[in-house]
């Protein structure tokens, strides 16, 4: 069966290039293209796409019909409009009162078995504004009191450092007070 359908397929193929061989010598060598409804050999139906060597050579062929372009402009007509109503006086918009997220501080717990590089580094990676002598001035100051402020923050920021400190390896313990 597979030796069957190959035959098939190049009987089909043979068919096909007779058919444009023959389309071919018909119209000659010139390019030519059809439309999708259009059949193989009948002339009447294709177009010309390239100019033939008496009319110039190969170039794009210019079509025979003559189109005509006519620009017509009109004038605007000015028209006057009274305004008789009189506004209304602006809408008075009732500000909205935005209350400031509340401050929160927050500090450093201290801890005796903190690595002072870790905590320095830690701190100064999170904080933009701490840099690395403040960080070590804030982790000896949380070891000889207990804790110290690193700074003053909104609520949600406060809580967000908050929880980046504790969740470090190993851990930093830190807290929020209220300002």
């Amino acid at each position: 069966e597979k030796h069957k359908l190959k035959k098939m397929v190049r009987l089909g193929l043979i068919a096909s290039l007779i058919a444009v061989y023959s389309a071919l010598s018909i119209v000659g060598t010139d390019a030519f293209a059809m439309g999708p409804s259009q059949s193989v050999g009948s002339p009447a139906f294709m177009t010309r796409l390239y100019m033939s060597k008496s009319e110039g050579g190969p170039a794009i062929a210019k079509p025979q019909v003559q189109t005509k372009t006519s620009t017509v402009t009109k004038q605007a007509e000015k028209v006057k409009q009274k305004q008789e109503t009189k506004g209304a006086d602006p809408v008075q918009r009732k500000k909205k009162d935005f209350e400031e997220p509340p401050v929160m501080k927050l500090m450093l717990i201290g801890d005796d078995s903190y690595d002072s590089t870790h905590v320095v580094l830690r701190l100064t990676s999170l904080l933009e504004e701490v840099d690395e002598d403040m960080a070590l001035t804030i982790l000896e100051q949380a070891q000889n009191s207990g804790e110290a402020m690193v700074g003053k923050y909104p609520q949600e920021y406060a809580e967000l450092y908050k929880e980046q400190l504790i969740r470090s390896e190993p851990i930093i313990y830190a807290d929020l007070a209220e300002d």
